[in-house]
């Protein structure tokens, strides 16, 4: 739909918040910009940067700022990893087993998120960044 919108048409956001295409263009690239160095930087999720962003900033539902989070790491990811990779600092004893109990479980836990309540998730993401950051903290 945004590529048939012209120059100074307002797109609808959300409810509530209405943005101009270039400015939305922007803010969203410089939200990728951000939270790709970041992701690469510290090899933190960029979903941390990504979920407050579209959900705070584009007024996007928690379920459909997750869900979009989830979509753009994809090409963060591969493109993260393929460097880490030719640097030698990739080590597949571990990422192997991760990667298959994360790929079976994000498919079955998709299945919950689309049945529980958007406060809970958003509690639930809050839970997760505090856990997260306490850990980081006593490394």
């Amino acid at each position: 739909m945004a590529g048939h919108e012209r120059k100074g048409e307002v797109v609808e956001l959300s409810n509530s918040r209405r943005r101009r295409p270039s400015a939305t263009a922007g803010l969203l690239l410089g939200i990728g910009v951000a939270a790709g160095f970041l992701g690469g930087l510290l090899g933190a999720g960029t979903g941390v940067i990504f979920v407050p962003a579209l959900a705070g900033i584009f007024g996007l539902s928690q379920r459909r700022a997750q869900a979009t989070s989830i979509a753009v790491i994809l090409p963060t990811v591969i493109a993260a990893d393929l460097t880490y990779a030719r640097h030698g600092h990739v080590d597949v004893r571990f990422a192997l087993p991760i990667a298959i109990g994360a790929v079976v479980c994000a498919a079955l836990s998709v299945r919950l998120v689309v049945r529980v309540p958007t406060t809970l998730l958003q509690v639930a993401f809050f839970v997760l960044v505090l856990v997260s950051a306490a850990q980081l903290w006593r490394a």
